[in-house]
């Protein structure tokens, strides 16, 4: 199972509740905790949490390749030492140590082995091991099939979720973990849950300086990219021609394919008309499921490719969690996140899987209100017809302004719904990736990813709606709903 990206077992964040939710049902064989090498004592802090929770583990250390260009060594043989577990080093996106992590998780799952319990600082431990006993000897641990000092951790750290399970149940209980809570306000002039955050910020910064040897980086080019892309003025006028660049390589490549594809299915359905006469109901199915098939072969697919692959590519160079944190300001000012922007550019090519993309967001009505805006995003084929047909018909002037009027309605319907439903939405903490080369394989397996959306949720929908629309052709139904529309038709 693949859990969503987690920072901490101790999270108000949806995706990261999720994760723990998973961890907790106990039917887990076996946890590959991946790791950032280049962000290591940031990551270990998970790993201790982790432990806590005496599930075999493996450790892949990730991105190694990065870490040392950062001037970060990691001791592999001591790291795996000081947690009891098998440490993998690995380059995931050049396919590097993935078979040894898989074969080292199948033994340890078939071993079970179990990494080791690290302690705190001494008065902390005192509190833990009393708090502990007292679990145990009530058997809450049993409740929720947890070791008693990972639950004594979550009462210290007073989440939410175990809190409210005894707050009124057992009473007993809940007056020792208020006991406990206090013994460590009073101790360290902080709050419980402070105290246990910077017990393991401080044991993870340990751990790293004992395993890892830090030397000067070597400062390249690449490294200098921000100062440009991210510059309060400069970097909107990049994220602009970027953007620029992007769209018009996808329409350009778009057309490219659309035209031959089309013209082949334009040759099949005559062909089929002179064998099977257009007056038969088996030649308006037919007719029917081969311009749905046509819809998403020929006019769907040729723009939506090239459309994933590109943002793939944008994805895996470290642009795109860029691009969020450019245009968070202005979303906020329409009520929404930064991460929004992922499901709206999404949306440019298919807004099914910009709609799926919606799950990033933590909050419910921002994930609401982003799906309705999504909505309102030309997909490729609507963005097709709008700048052929618009463009050809009447003049690209015009097909440019029904775009931009597109954008205001988008931003007006945007403010409206987040005045109907008012909440203060928080800050953007958002981990900014180092620029990488992208891999070629790993941007095709994500553009079929999202692609699988459209293909086998959209696509059959719109195979479907043609050959109904063909049988309505067929029965003359279709001149039975235009007459009955005929009213709302301009006069000439």
């Amino acid at each position: 199972m693949d859990l969503p990206g987690t920072y901490s077992l101790t999270s108000f964040d949806l995706a990261e509740l999720e994760a723990r939710k998973y961890l907790l049902k106990g039917n887990v064989d076996i946890v590959i905790n991946v790791i950032d090498a280049s962000l290591l004592s940031r990551s270990l802090e998970l790993t201790l949490q982790l432990l806590e929770l005496k599930l075999p583990m493996v450790i892949c250390l990730n991105m190694i390749d990065e870490a040392e260009r950062k001037g970060i060594k990691i001791d592999i043989e001591k790291l795996s030492k000081v947690f009891g577990v098998p440490v993998v080093p690995t380059i995931a996106v050049k396919g590097k140590g993935i078979k040894e992590l898989f074969s080292t998780a199948h033994k340890v799952g078939e071993e079970k082995k179990i990494g080791k319990t690290l302690n705190f600082s001494k008065d902390v431990e005192e509190i833990i091991d009393q708090l502990s006993i007292q679990i145990k000897k009530k058997q809450v641990d049993q409740e929720f099939n947890v070791p008693e000092r990972f639950l004594a951790l979550k009462y210290l750290e007073n989440d939410s979720y175990f809190m409210e399970n005894f707050e009124k149940r057992d009473k007993d209980i809940f007056k020792d973990i208020i006991h406990f809570q206090n013994k460590l306000i009073e101790t360290h002039n902080r709050p419980s849950d402070v105290v246990i955050s910077s017990e393991r910020h401080s044991l993870s910064m340990n751990i790293f300086e004992e395993v890892a040897l830090v030397t000067r980086p070597q400062i390249k080019l690449i490294d200098r990219l921000d100062d440009t892309l991210m510059h309060p003025y400069f970097g909107y006028i990049f994220l602009v021609g970027i953007l620029y660049l992007f769209f018009n390589a996808v329409f350009t490549v778009g057309r490219l394919i659309e035209e031959p594809l089309l013209e082949y299915f334009y040759k099949i359905i005559p062909l089929i008309e002179i064998r099977m006469g257009s007056e038969t109901l088996s030649f308006s199915i037919i007719s029917g499921i081969i311009q749905g098939l046509a819809g998403g072969i020929a006019i769907v697919l040729p723009y939506l490719f090239p459309f994933l692959f590109g943002l793939a590519i944008l994805e895996d160079l470290g642009y795109l969690p860029r691009i969020a944190f450019l245009l968070d300001a202005f979303l906020h000012k329409i009520g929404l996140h930064g991460k929004s922007i992922i499901p709206f550019i999404l949306g440019y090519g298919c807004t099914v899987p910009a709609i799926m993309a919606t799950r990033i967001l933590e909050s419910e009505r921002d994930r609401f209100i982003a799906s309705v805006l999504a909505t309102m995003i030309p997909c490729a084929a609507r963005m097709t017809i709008i700048f052929a047909l618009v463009a050809f018909y009447i003049s690209p002037q015009a097909a440019l302004a029904i775009y931009i009027l597109n954008i205001i309605v988008i931003i007006i319907s945007g403010k409206i719904l987040s005045r109907l439903l008012p909440e203060v939405t928080p800050g953007m903490i958002l981990e900014i990736p180092a620029y990488h080369i992208p891999s070629i394989k790993v941007a095709l397996a994500k553009t079929w990813l999202r692609m699988k959306e459209f293909i086998f949720i959209a696509w059959p929908l719109l195979v479907v709606g043609s050959t109904i629309l063909s049988l309505l052709q067929y029965y003359k139904a279709d001149m039975l709903i235009n007459n009955f529309f005929s009213p709302l038709r301009p006069v000439k």
